[in-house]
């Protein structure tokens, strides 16, 4: 169920039937190594959330293509996006017309890690000014808890690259990938991603450019897409989608919050 391909009438009828849900497709155009297109998050979270939508009922808006990838922007041509305030506002935005409209619930289904942090202050806003639920979905996540093989450790790495192989091979170049694995910043600290280091066996977050960790603009870390495969990408996808729908029936769904309290 797509808005775009509603009249207003038949959306203003989803709501008065009682559906209190809402999709938001969370994307990005942003560089994703030699071997991915630039729409890869966005394809992603697109895709998700329209399956998601054809299982469910729910009504799914349009995607929103633009992220934060500010840390992508460094040397690599074509990554275009918004700073975290302006997100926000985008999202917020989007959120709360559909909560004029009837929505109680607000589905992100992200496809970009960036997003993450602009959608948690959007989900905390709508429960305090408008008594909404916001549920952000990363896809990725999801997806290495039912299987900790499908992990996606980093950016354009196997996961990523095993799912666009399923959904949009033509858009996989596996003959262009360039993976060196990462820079050493330190002898004594041990790079796991342009975000994550570890010391000691414990790890800290400590955020750079992608270049600051990737060496020769490879553009991707994580684990080595050269591993990726459609077989990863079909189980791990169609896992994802059956537990998400499953979810958002029989789990969120059903939640509500409790009354006010005088």
């Amino acid at each position: 169920m797509l808005l775009e391909e509603m009249t207003f009438a038949e959306v203003k009828e989803y709501f008065a039937n009682g559906n209190e849900m809402a999709i938001i497709p969370c994307g990005s155009t942003e560089q994703h190594g030699h071997h991915l297109v630039l729409g890869t998050d966005s394809f992603l979270a697109e895709t998700f959330a329209k399956r998601l939508s054809e299982k469910t009922g729910i009504l799914c808006v349009p995607t929103v293509s633009y992220g934060y990838a500010e840390y992508h922007k460094e040397g690599y041509s074509g990554t275009i996006g918004f700073d975290q305030d302006l997100l926000y506002t985008i999202y917020y935005s989007i959120a709360e017309q559909l909560v004029q409209m009837g929505a109680k619930k607000i589905i992100f289904v992200n496809g970009h890690g960036g997003n993450s942090y602009p959608l948690k202050r959007v989900s905390m806003n709508l429960r305090l000014h408008h008594r909404v639920m916001g549920l952000i979905i990363d896809w990725w996540s999801v997806a290495e808890q039912l299987n900790p093989a499908w992990k996606e450790t980093g950016h354009a790495g196997k996961e990523e690259t095993s799912a666009m192989l399923y959904l949009y091979p033509q858009y996989v170049h596996p003959e262009r990938i360039r993976f060196e694995g990462y820079r050493s910043l330190s002898d004594t600290v041990k790079t796991l991603g342009s975000a994550t280091f570890a010391y000691a066996g414990v790890a800290y977050h400590i955020w750079l450019n992608t270049n600051d960790v990737v060496p020769n603009f490879g553009g991707n870390y994580g684990e080595d897409p050269h591993l990726a495969t459609v077989q990863q990408g079909k189980e791990s996808v169609e896992a994802v989608i059956a537990h998400l729908a499953e979810f958002l029936q029989y789990g969120f769904g059903t939640m509500q919050l409790p009354s006010v309290q005088q």
